[in-house]
């Protein structure tokens, strides 16, 4: 599957609740909602899809951001791909604009753009 789908995050996560307004996920990532699906129940254990320019970073906390801390960055043209370290996640993260700091080291907060967020069914165990 990585193959196919290139560069992203993979996260387990359980549906802890379904409603109209959406899923509610707990992961590794906190307790995420996500725009109304119907093909998953509560309790259904799925796996998290995120692109890395579906994570986004600030140098200022936010509500609903995560800790993290840079611990390398590369440059692709207009786009700075970072290794960030969220807890004991390590993510893949994309920035789209011109710059040539390197932040290595530097602490920051992750947050989830959740309407770009994939999800897959977990592999039975």
């Amino acid at each position: 599957m990585a193959d196919f789908v290139g560069i992203a995050n993979f996260l387990p996560a359980t549906v802890r609740a379904v409603s109209g307004e959406g899923l509610i996920l707990e992961s590794a990532l906190g307790t995420l909602m996500t725009p109304p699906r119907r093909d998953y129940t509560d309790g259904a254990r799925v796996t998290i899809l995120l692109r890395p320019e579906a994570l986004r970073l600030s140098f200022e906390s936010e509500t609903g951001a995560l800790p993290a801390r840079i611990r390398s960055t590369s440059f692709l043209g207009g786009t700075r791909r970072h290794h960030v370290q969220a807890g004991q996640l390590t993510l893949i993260v994309d920035e789209s604009f011109p710059g040539a700091a390197d932040d290595t080291g530097r602490q920051v907060w992750l947050t989830v753009d959740v309407a770009r967020l994939h999800l897959l069914p977990s592999e039975p165990a």
